[in-house]
């Protein structure tokens, strides 16, 4: 391991302090919260999944309450007919 692998950064991001006569104007970080909704557009990627969430509530509910089609068994196909025809 070589010797500056285990030096602590004098300022955050630089490898050591600038030279005489300089100075850092400015140094910072993005914020991840701004980033997540502005850059990745996360309010409208949180919104979709809401939606998608709520629309399969609803149809969830309305078919329990009988009031949306009719609850298919396990066994069967939509279309009414068995998956695996029984012999005999």
């Amino acid at each position: 391991m070589r010797k500056d692998d285990v030096q602590v950064e004098p300022i955050r991001g630089l490898p050591e302090l600038p030279p005489e006569g300089e100075h850092i104007l400015w140094q910072g970080a993005p914020d991840p919260w701004t980033l997540a909704l502005q850059a990745l557009n996360m309010g409208w990627v949180a919104g979709y999944f809401g939606l998608l969430a709520t629309w399969r509530g609803v149809a969830i509910g309305l078919t329990r309450a009988g009031r949306w089609g009719r609850r298919q068994p396990c066994h069967t196909w939509p279309w009414g007919s068995s998956p695996v025809r029984s012999s005999g």
